[in-house]
């Protein structure tokens, strides 16, 4: 694999730099800030699939806040830690076109839905409250898509208690 690597300018006296490097062959790269020979900073990650990175780095890691958008359309945007999906954030999962897709709002801890957060899926249905590993886990609503919701308690992903209305 051959790496160009251009820097505009180094700041002073520092080891942080400016500057783009293209993986050649493959088509991968990155534009922005470097330290220490690290993406650190705010900076744009191209993928040979497609998908792009813009947003904030520290060592080379997506931390902090970024928006990771995906070849197939797929977007988050929110926190990031350690290259992972953690603190508040957006997701939108498109299913087979720009019209029908799902959409999660609220907290994330290592790349699962985790805390309390909205999810409406494309059929209309809801669910608001909270989560735990990806799944719908503690008190929350769920509204179906003909209205009618269940107020309750989840455990594992599954209705537990409550009441159906």
């Amino acid at each position: 694999m051959v790496f160009t690597h251009y820097c505009t300018r180094k700041e002073k006296e520092t080891s942080w730099w400016v500057g783009s490097w293209v993986g050649d062959e493959d088509g991968r790269g990155y534009d922005g800030y470097w330290k220490s020979g690290s993406m650190h900073g705010s900076g744009t990650y191209n993928w040979p699939n497609g998908d792009n990175y813009e947003g904030n780095w520290v060592k080379g890691t997506r931390t902090e806040y970024g928006t990771l958008t995906y070849s197939n359309g797929d977007v988050y945007k929110g926190n990031w830690k350690g290259d992972k999906r953690n603190g508040q954030g957006t997701a939108i999962w498109f299913l087979g076109d720009e019209d029908t897709y799902d959409t999660y709002v609220g907290n994330w801890t290592n790349n699962l839905e985790n805390g309390t957060g909205l999810y409406i899926w494309s059929s209309g249905a809801s669910y608001n409250g909270s989560w735990k590993n990806g799944k719908l886990n503690g008190k929350g609503t769920y509204t179906f898509s003909d209205g009618s919701y269940f107020i309750g308690t989840f455990a594992n992903g599954r209705f537990s208690k409550g009441t159906l209305l």
